[in-house]
């Protein structure tokens, strides 16, 4: 009955939480068998005790001689056995780790129960319980390998097939998107699962809440496959986190961790460029991190606690090497401007039409005199061409950057460089509580808040922050995680156990504003235009951008409120043992959502209030010769761009079921079969007022169909197409085509050849969780933009100006009132109707072999199989519906091979001009021809995110490993090889060590997307060996005390490259193709490696002209011709990435159970520079295969204190 009581009691806890998920246990167990010569025995008393806690649980051998304890919480054990006329075994130091599972089969001996035997430190080196991939980061590896930012999750690229591809100078606790950043075992980018006690911490995105001290971690599993039909929500693997427990001693203990600015080496650029430490400002740089931890016993042998905090105060500094607009350059004067080192060509696209007007005149530089071109590549300022707010905002950019002022080189070479001063503070707190009401009822409670405040990098001054660019000024960010947690056992009977879990987390994500106190409407624009922008809008500066990455660009940002909600958690299991069978039956449910603003401006930009412009060569070029986008900029003249009414506030949320069946069957001792199935459904993303699309109709008659004069190339045709939201007219609330039900099987099998030789295979399916974006959620009608609406930059005369680039006003949010008509003459955004569901097969075989020394070696292979895993991978992207069909252009309007594009973008009479419900395209005469051979000719740009539909990827990888148990004999610790390859068509998927742009070739052609993966990296060397250096024998002498105590470990990482990718520039590709979608990509010609090595082939102040890659293994393919290039080109690779982090420290015993530890960590000991992407990954632009950054630290001292009782 009281037992009863406690079951009902932790229903009542957990529930009373609400609202809650998937997740997978973090607990192991221990199975076995117990026998004597003559066969097995029931009947046979086992109990595990934990060695800390003396927490004890009993349980019987059943009919065939088995016993189970499932649901273990990580520890040190000992497991005894007791039957009258057999001596009592016992063995202690029995290690188990998160989510391990031993198997321990006894032979008992005749004799009195009096009599024992003790075997110590059995826990197993190879696993023959199951087939699952997973390697254990204990207490021991997580204090004594190195550890940058002291991320616990980051430690994990130790082991095999875990690929991190984020910067790893941002590992910190503030830096939950790059840590998060890893593929596990073949999966994507983000589709990992994190757990802390057995309870999830993944939010929406992918991203783990918070990064746990490691003060307050016992032991973090990375699983890569795991075989068990427990596990839900992945497409990769799991970060399987144990918190730390008090036992029944008080312990504890504190450091502290610097970096003195005398082991910290300049940037490589600034190196490069002769700067000192006191020039850059490194010589200010501090970093000051602090922490530690205290447990014990409340009510000894039954109720635990540990506290942990950790924190830190930095100052620290980040190279940025940009191009800034030159004097001369402001003040119209491009006569000593190159791009790719050909001096520039500048004309008047005002006189394109071959009319004088008001902006080009009949005689004079830039007038149909001159053919429009402006003499000696000078625009004078008093030119009627010139835009007074293009002007002006060249005015108000920074001349001088923190560190001086800029450079005047004119070539498009970096000319402003500097490095950023970053001020970080964070801190992070961690309580947890165990109590055992019963021998068989206990309960645990973890709660943890972390504060992080950390600004972005900029080389902007104080007083002009508020044009800084928003991809790299973000503040500063605030970040507010709480992360709560309970986990309830109960021991039901000796074959039965009861495990329930809640947990709930919500986090602030939000950044600072950053004002632009004169208002917009300072620089020129047209009060009309500023009047209209919503909330946040008239003193955000404009995002100003350069596409094809030849100008920095600058401002957007307006301080957008984030807050994440979820996951909320609770799940169940129920493990019983039937003979040899270990039977688990298990329940999920997980809450996600987040509260954000969703304004999004210009493709795939994140919300900018002020509006985005962007702008490149096409609008100051003549006939695809010359052009400047500076030049551009100056006349006003974006070639796109887009203003929002409001902020888009909304609130977005999704839930997920799970429930499981798995049996862990021991066939024979040799044999284990591990079987299951597990059943899931997640909904689409809903919005808790229905303020979001559903789905694009393409085959309903828009309203619009009506109003048209169908004439010319509208002859015969039905205007077609039109949006449907949420709930409307018995429209679902949700988005995509979710499966009610997903089976998800799992199988996995080990055979002992030998008492230390085991093969193991399996598989299993998984369903991926889905990335989700903060900017598109088919929020049109609610969030609403105004496209700009403008004229071929390559060949017309333009339609609007910078100075009031939306004369008839920004559309204004109408909800959903327009129906179909929502969005008609401008750009739209939805999210694919017929979205499926991301599914990864997983499998694996190997062979492991315990070795003398406390060795085992494991050689397998893994493989992963993707389908229908989105082409975006962990970004926003999109696929243009309403591009025009290629092959209806070649139809149309033949030119050799291809197609004339010149043909798409001549003006013709608009049908649309004077009706209003054609929103932007009713206010311009004339339109392109173009235009109306759309498959929505009503429409701009209809963009379709979230497709799924044919994308995929391919992983095979084989791998060799030695483990080495930790502390036995002088070193333990893990050594790996991994040779890989990896495929998919994720073209949205992006790398620190990369650069890729984000959009296919043809939208109708997404199969031709499918090449290396841009994280590909087919060599992977890991060592991470932690040595105990020998000492002294007489522990009372002076050379002990000198000598002993010391230990060393090191992480050394050998990582091939990631491949090249490379396009056209948007304005070649635009001229090229002419349909209103897709980027060009060139023919391949030779080799596009240049010669060197990496130094020599980076862009710095000794060698400006360097380049990675070579532009000119690249040709333009012309007009109407895709090129023949690969997506990513594997011949062609970036930086073959090395780099060692050091660790030697010193343990002296100071008195009793007191110590103390120095130690000092050098990351990067070899001082290797490694490199951010190519600036630009357009042929012909002249920052292609130029690369100007870098990645992750140089060499750094990391010296730290700590003292331990």
């Amino acid at each position: 009955m009281r037992r009863l009581a406690g079951v009902l009691l932790s229903a009542v806890l957990l529930a009373a939480a609400a609202a809650s998920v998937s997740a997978q246990q973090f607990t192991g167990g221990v199975r076995g068998e117990v026998r004597d010569p003559n066969g097995v025995i029931p009947g046979v008393t086992v109990t595990l005790t934990n060695e800390a806690t003396n927490i004890s649980r009993d349980t019987v051998t059943n009919e065939v001689g088995q016993y189970n304890f499932p649901a273990v919480p990580p520890g040190t054990y000992t497991l005894k056995t007791q039957l009258t006329g057999y001596k009592t075994y016992e063995s202690k130091g029995l290690t188990v780790g998160t989510q391990q599972f031993i198997t321990l089969d006894v032979v008992l001996q005749v004799g009195a129960l009096e009599e024992s035997i003790t075997v110590t430190g059995q826990s197993p080196l190879i696993n023959t319980a199951n087939a699952s991939h997973a390697a254990s980061l204990d207490r021991e590896a997580l204090e004594a390998l190195p550890a940058p930012g002291r991320n616990a999750f980051m430690i994990g690229v130790t082991v095999p097939t875990v690929m991190p591809v984020g910067d790893p100078q941002f590992n910190r606790q503030q830096d939950q998107t790059n840590a998060s950043r890893l593929s596990l075992g073949g999966g994507g980018i983000r589709a990992n699962n994190y757990l802390i006690d057995g309870v999830p911490i993944t939010e929406l995105r992918g991203r783990a809440v918070l990064n746990p001290t490691i003060e307050a971690l016992e032991e973090v599993k990375v699983q890569v496959h795991t075989y068990d039909a427990e596990m839900g929500r992945t497409g990769g693997g799991v970060f399987n986190v144990t918190a730390k427990s008090g036992t029944n001693n008080y312990h504890g203990s504190g450091f502290y961790q610097t970096r003195p600015v005398w082991g910290q080496s300049e940037n490589f650029f600034n190196e490069k460029a002769g700067l000192s430490k006191k020039e850059t400002g490194l010589s200010d740089a501090y970093y000051r991190l602090y922490g530690g931890g205290i447990g014990g016993p409340i009510v000894k042998d039954r109720t635990f606690f540990w506290f942990a905090t950790e924190g830190y105060r930095s100052g620290t500094t980040r190279n940025e090497s940009e191009v800034w607009p030159t004097a001369n350059q402001r003040n119209g004067d491009f006569s000593h401007t190159t791009i790719a080192r050909v001096p520039v060509l500048l004309f008047n696209p005002w006189c394109r039409g071959g009319v004088p007007n008001s902006r080009c005149l009949a005689t004079g530089t830039g007038s149909i005199a001159t053919n429009g071109e402006f003499t000696g590549a000078i625009i004078p300022l008093s030119h009627p061409a010139v835009s007074q707010t293009g002007l002006n905002i060249l005015k108000i950019w920074p001349t001088d950057t923190i560190q001086g002022p800029m450079a005047q080189n004119e070539d498009y070479n970096t000319n402003a460089n500097g490095t950023a001063f970053i001020v970080d503070k964070a801190g992070m707190y961690t309580w947890k509580a165990e109590h055992k009401f019963t021998d068989k009822w206990s309960l645990s409670g973890l709660y943890i808040y972390n504060k992080t405040d950390e600004p972005g990098s900029t080389i902007m001054k104080p007083d002009k922050l508020f044009m800084a660019d928003q991809d790299q000024w973000f503040g500063p960010l605030r970040r507010r995680p709480h992360v709560l947690v309970f986990n309830n056992t109960n021991v039901l009977n000796n074959t039965t156990v009861l495990t329930l879990r809640y947990g709930w987390t919500t986090w602030q994500d939000s950044c600072d504003k950053q004002a632009f106190t004169p208002g917009i409407q300072s620089l020129g624009f047209s009060p009309t235009y500023v009047n209209a922008l919503g909330p946040g809008g008239k003193d955000t500066f404009p995002s100003i951008s350069f596409p094809d990455g030849d100008v920095e660009s600058v401002g957007g940002w307006g301080g957008i409120p984030v807050r994440w909600k979820g996951p909320y958690a609770i799940n169940g299991a129920l493990t019983k043992l039937f003979g040899s069978h270990s039977v688990k039956i298990g329940a999920d449910f997980r809450k996600l959502g987040v509260s954000l603003s969703t304004a999004s401006e210009c493709p795939n930009e994140e919300p900018a209030l002020g509006g985005c412009f962007q702008f490149d060569r096409r609008f100051t070029s003549r006939n695809g010769v010359g052009g400047d986008p500076i030049a551009s900029l100056l006349l006003g003249l974006p070639f796109t761009g887009s203003a929002p009414a409001n902020p888009g506030l909304g609130e977005w949320y999704t839930r997920y079921w799970g429930g499981y069946v798995q049996d862990d069957w021991r066939v024979t001792s040799k044999f284990t079969l591990n079987y299951g199935i597990r059943l899931e459904h997640e909904d689409g993303l809903r919005e808790v007022d229905n303020q979001q699309t559903v789905a694009f109709d393409q085959n309903v008659t828009n309203p619009i169909d009506a109003f048209v004069p169908k004439t010319g190339l509208l002859a015969g045709r039905t205007l077609k197409g039109g949006l449907i939201y949420a709930g409307v007219n018995g429209a679902p609330t949700e988005q995509g085509n979710p499966k009610k039900i997903k089976p998800a099987p799992r199988v996995g099998a080990t055979y002992a050849i030998d008492a230390n030789t085991v093969l193991r295979g399996g598989y299993g399916l998984y369903w991926a969780p889905w990335n989700y974006n903060t900017s598109q959620h088919g929020q049109i009608g609610f969030a609403r933009s105004t496209s700009l609406n403008q004229s071929s930059a390559e060949s017309e005369v333009p339609l609007t100006v910078l100075d009031n680039p939306y004369p008839s006003g920004l559309q204004a949010p109408i909800g959903s009132s327009l129906g179909l008509l929502t969005g008609v003459g401008g750009q739209v955004d939805f999210v694919d109707q017929n979205k499926g569901n991301p599914k990864v097969h997983q499998y694996s075989a190997d062979i492991q072999r315990e070795l003398p020394g406390h060795m085992a070696v494991t050689i397998g292979y893994i493989g992963a199989t993707g389908r229908d895993i989105s082409f975006c991978g962990t970004n926003d992207c999109s696929i243009n519906i309403n591009q025009i069909d290629p092959a209806l252009a070649r139809q149309m309007f033949p030119l050799g091979s291809g197609w004339d594009a010149g043909a798409l973008r001549q003006s013709i009479p608009n049908p649309f001009f004077g009706i209003a419900q054609a929103g932007e395209l009713g206010t311009s005469p004339t339109i392109q021809r173009g235009q109306l051979l759309r498959p929505f000719p009503e429409f701009g740009n209809v963009l379709m995110h979230e497709s799924t539909a044919g994308s995929k990827r391919q992983y095979n990888a084989l791998s060799v490993e030695l483990d080495k148990r930790v502390g036995a004999g002088t070193w333990g610790g893990r050594l790996s090889y991994t040779y890989s390859v990896s495929k998919d068509n994720q073209w949205g998927e992006s790398n620190t060590y990369s650069s890729r742009f984000n959009g296919p070739q043809n939208n109708y052609d997404l199969a031709a997307e499918y090449s290396y993966s841009v994280y590909d990296s087919p060599h992977r060397i890991i060592l991470a060996p932690i040595v105990n250096i020998p000492a002294p024998m007489n522990r009372n002498s002076m050379a002990y005390l000198l000598g002993g105590g010391w230990t060393a470990s090191a992480v050394v990482e050998l990582v091939s490259g990631a491949p090249l990718n490379e396009v056209m520039s948007g304005g070649a590709s635009d001229a090229n193709l002419g349909l209103f979608g897709g980027r060009q990509r060139p023919n391949l010609v030779g080799d596009p490696n240049t010669s060197g090595s990496d130094d020599e082939r980076v862009a710095t102040t000794v060698n400006p002209d360097a380049k990675y890659f070579n532009a000119g293994a690249f040709a333009n393919p012309g007009v109407g011709q895709y090129g023949n290039a690969p997506r990513t080109d594997g011949s062609a690779r970036y930086q073959f990435r090395k780099n060692i982090d050091l660790v030697v420290s010193k343990a002296t015993r100071l008195t009793g159970n007191q110590s103390g530890e120095i130690r000092f960590e050098i990351l990067n000991l070899t001082n290797t520079a490694k490199f951010n992407g190519i600036d630009s990954t357009s042929i012909d632009s002249s920052a292609f295969g130029r690369i100007s950054t870098q990645a992750g630290f140089m060499r750094i001292w990391q010296l730290s204190f700590r003292y331990r009782f």
